[in-house]
């Protein structure tokens, strides 16, 4: 995955991420905690706590706006960057004022106009501009270009640098060169000076890790708008590293081509939205238990329990998901490191088997670290789950000994005994029987399950098909997968990942 932004690595703006969605889910749960402290008439501090949780929406929009920066700057697809571009939106409504986010909307403004978003979201953009009386040129241009507005104010909130923009926009009028040729100068002397009294300008010197991303967003709405040649010619380049245009993913292959990208990408959203609401409901009867208080005829702990079963189940199918509509395998790291994060407290050998054997084999082809394969370890040892192919695949993952002779689901799993036991003598042959496997065995042997013709339901409940014990055992036993490469069900992508 080549960076888009190559002023920090791919490791610095994961950080960057990964820190913003503990921060996200801190301040939520303070605003959580605000909110009883309200119902309850309780005033721990001196502002009043509704205006303490409107600052902490705000403190999470702009925690929200870097994560979506950030995952442009490292070069997820567009097709991530418009799920992650809902989720601000949303967070927007609560937590943006005019009167510290006049860029923040030009920002959001720009990336619907090249995302091409819904109505309703620039609608509610829309709204925000209307509530705060933001008076101001480029806002009102690029709300014309996207609503219904029929506003145009003369002045410019922050004429350093944006006035420029208006020199853009009146020579695109008559000569669109001319315009392309100021917008250059714009990307090159001015959009990036015209920021240095703001706390991220230079950001990629400083000692921290704070680096989101330079990204000029507003001249790349210009060039949708304006109807702009932005084609780069052969020697230097027209638009440099902080053009924020943002090309569409065309060439974002589906894995599984059983679902369509918006099918993948709706699953995607709504197991978002629920994963949300249940850790809402879990630190509310966290809190329950705290006090006392017992609401429902099962004890609030176990309720807890199986409400992170639930979570788990929802990000074990987002990341099948990820990796079923194309997501790059970098990408599908993140979300695997987070799915045993949930798994920890979500799982159960009564009724997680195969979510075992999955993430199992997803670790050893990602070559998971090895702190969160002893994490699978130790559930299995917890839950005392004994089967011929978990421990297998523990024994090249973990330090594990034991190797238990017989399979929890004798259909389809005892095949990987064959080609297992094959493998120490003829490779070929081991081969051979893992095609059949694939094509004979697999998808049949999981007929009583839920997602089993998936593809086939009103619903759109269909994740991808994936066989992912089969690419393990081609990576533990060293197998030549030629002949599988196109074969249904088989992980390819996974298998021949490297770091």
């Amino acid at each position: 995955m080549e960076l888009r932004d190559k002023l920090n690595s791919l490791e610095g703006y994961q950080e960057i991420i990964d820190l913003n969605i503990q921060f996200i889910k801190k301040r939520f749960e303070k605003i959580e905690n605000l909110k009883q402290d309200e119902k309850e008439g309780i005033q721990k501090y001196p502002k009043p706590n509704n205006e303490i949780i409107k600052a902490t929406y705000e403190s999470i929009f702009n925690y929200q706006c870097q994560t979506l920066v950030t995952n442009y700057s490292m070069r997820q697809p567009i097709s991530f960057i418009i799920e992650e571009y809902k989720i601000t939106v949303s967070y927007m409504e609560k937590g943006w004022k005019a009167i510290s986010g006049y860029i923040s909307m030009v920002w959001m403004l720009s990336i619907g106009i090249m995302l091409e978003a819904k109505p309703d979201i620039l609608e509610k953009l829309k709204s925000l501009v209307e509530r705060d009386h933001l008076n101001d040129y480029l806002v009102d241009f690029l709300l014309q270009n996207c609503t219904q507005w029929g506003k145009q104010t003369t002045k410019f909130e922050f004429p350093r640098p944006y006035k420029a923009t208006q020199d853009i926009i009146s020579l695109a009028q008559t000569d669109k060169t001319a315009a392309v040729e100021r917008l250059k100068k714009y990307l090159q002397k001015e959009w990036y000076r015209g920021h240095s009294d703001l706390g991220w300008y230079n950001g990629h010197k400083s000692k921290w890790n704070i680096h989101t991303g330079y990204w000029s967003f507003e001249s790349g709405a210009l060039v949708k708008i304006l109807g702009l040649d932005d084609t780069p010619p052969k020697k230097p380049t027209i638009l440099p590293l902080r053009y924020g245009a943002l090309e569409r993913d065309n060439n974002m292959e589906l894995r599984d081509k059983l679902n369509s990208l918006e099918g993948y990408q709706e699953i995607i959203e709504k197991n978002s939205k629920f994963i949300q609401e249940d850790l809402l409901e879990i630190k509310s009867l966290a809190e329950d238990e705290k006090k006392g208080i017992q609401k429902y005829p099962k004890p609030n702990n176990e309720i807890i329990k199986s409400t992170y079963k639930r979570i788990f189940n929802y990000q074990c199918q987002t990341l099948i998901t990820n990796y079923s509509m194309g997501q790059p395998i970098s990408s599908i790291i993140e979300e695997y490191k987070i799915t045993v994060s949930y798994m920890e407290k979500g799982w159960k050998a009564i009724s997680g088997y195969i979510s075992m054997v999955w993430i199992l084999s997803i670790g050893i082809m990602l070559e998971a670290e090895p702190d969160i394969l002893e994490k699978l370890k130790s559930l299995v040892e917890r839950d005392h789950l004994n089967d011929y192919l978990v421990d297998f695949l523990l024994q090249n993952c973990t330090q594990w000994s034991k190797q238990t002779p017989k399979f929890k689901f004798p259909r389809p799993y005892k095949a990987t005994q064959d080609i297992i036991s094959l493998a120490q003598t003829d490779k070929t042959a081991a081969v051979e029987r893992l095609k059949k496997y694939l094509q004979k065995e697999w998808y049949r042997g999981h007929s009583d399950l839920g997602w089993h013709d998936g593809h086939k339901s009103k619903w759109n409940i269909h994740i991808g098909y994936w066989c992912f014990e089969s690419g393990a055992l081609v990576k533990i036993l060293g197998l030549d997968d030629t002949l599988l490469k196109n074969q249904p069900y088989y992980p390819y992508d996974m298998v021949h990942w490297e770091k």
